[in-house]
């Protein structure tokens, strides 16, 4: 698939959803270490809540959809990782504008906008051990695919290595945000 049509978001946001699924548990796992064990809940609520509203937005453009699957994130998961998650969505769906498909450009013009709407909101930077540390490199990835003219399935899977590689580095980092800088030794 060389671009992403209006018409992709139901299966993609589909499939976002079946994947919080099938990590709730781990992410309630995970969440309990430092935090109230809520994660894996809030996340199934969001993102079941944003895949309903993506199926039902037929008369909205491609960033409007993104813009209101944001919203209803915002709305259904009003937690701390809700609102980050939400406020990239509606970031990225605002940098669309009115682009009828995402292609890399287009997918970089999202990317970098949702980066930005949770760098903002959360106050994060590179290396606070947060999501930001898996997306600056997703997005760095999606300039470099961008300014060689490389196709959305090549420039995705060089921003989906790129984020892995963010995210094995947070192993070594210490957190500066939420309840995870509380148990720093």
């Amino acid at each position: 698939m060389d671009r992403i049509n209006k018409e992709d978001l139901p299966a993609l946001f589909e499939r976002f959803k079946t994947v919080m699924a099938e990590n709730r548990d781990f992410l309630i796992k995970l969440d309990g270490q430092v935090g109230d064990s809520d994660l894996g809940l809030t996340m199934n609520k969001a993102f079941d809540a944003a895949w309903q509203t993506v199926c039902d937005a037929t008369d909205s453009s491609l960033g409007q959809t993104f813009v209101q699957a944001g919203m209803q994130i915002a709305k259904v998961a009003p937690s701390t990782m809700g609102t980050l998650i939400a406020t990239g969505f509606m970031h990225g769906g605002k940098a669309l504008d009115d682009a009828a498909s995402m292609g890399t450009d287009q997918m970089l013009l999202f990317w970098r906008a949702f980066m930005s709407g949770i760098m903002k909101r959360g106050k994060a930077q590179p290396g606070d051990k947060t999501p930001i540390d898996i997306l600056a490199p997703a997005v760095e990835a999606l300039e470099i695919a961008s300014q060689s003219d490389a196709a959305l399935p090549v420039a995705m899977r060089d921003a989906l290595a790129a984020a892995q590689m963010g995210l094995a580095s947070t192993k070594k980092m210490v957190a500066r945000h939420g309840k995870a800088a509380c148990f720093v030794d």
